[in-house]
């Protein structure tokens, strides 16, 4: 019995009659973790090239004349890696970059020596050099993690640069900060002589805020 309704055509049909390329999807599927995972890894690395661009400046200026600066380093580290419109990008991005700036950036005294330093076994984020308390690395993690869980790779990576501190101040090393920036309070100070310690409340927590919770002393 005919009903008088025309048959429906599918989407393929559809595009075939409008001239259209038809997409083309992969039949393999992708676990969601794996995704995330890889789009984290490329956050942590937008994180570091805008924090090698701006960090001197908004040591030397202070962060209340530093927000121009900030947004087109963010705006154009975000662009520059094809991220789509990258709307969700720029907020992860400015989010962990404010999270260092403000909770992690030395204090004058404290000089910046470079951003992405070449040692002998790989790269280490920030370097930087106090009058009293020495050189000393940063390796910034947009990661979260227990403080009493370290993953080996972070681990290894550590060690790692403070060999190559050791080798290249000898006894001006102080060591390497491990900031991680999801989670503030387990950040840690990697000392050369192998001890480990909680890195906020620490000599080497070199924020304003913390020389004044230590008496306003610099040395």
């Amino acid at each position: 019995m005919n009903s008088g309704i025309a048959p429906r055509r599918n989407n393929a049909d559809l595009y075939v009659a409008a001239g259209l390329p038809r997409a083309e999807f992969s039949k393999q599927t992708v676990s969601p973790t794996v995704a995330r995972l890889a789009f984290d890894a490329k956050i942590g690395t937008l994180v570091h090239e805008v924090l090698s661009q701006v960090v001197d400046v908004c040591q030397r200026l202070g962060l209340d004349h530093s927000g121009p600066l900030i947004d087109d380093a963010i705006r154009g580290v975000v662009l520059d890696r094809g991220m789509g419109r990258g709307d969700k990008a720029r907020l992860m991005v400015a989010g962990r970059v404010a999270g260092y700036l403000t909770s992690w950036l030395p204090a004058s005294p404290t000089g910046l020596l470079g951003a992405e330093v070449r040692v002998t076994q790989g790269r280490v984020d920030l370097a930087w050099s106090h009058p009293e308390r020495g050189t000393f690395y940063d390796e910034v993690k947009t990661w979260r993690h227990d403080q009493k869980v370290v993953d080996s790779t972070a681990l290894d990576q550590v060690e790692k640069y403070i060999d190559a501190g050791v080798k290249t101040y000898g006894t001006r090393f102080a060591g390497v900060r491990l900031i991680t920036l999801g989670n503030r309070t387990a950040a840690l100070w990697f000392r050369p002589d192998g001890l480990i310690e909680k890195l906020t409340g620490s000599v080497m927590d070199l924020t304003p805020c913390a020389i004044n919770r230590q008496g306003g002393l610099v040395a």
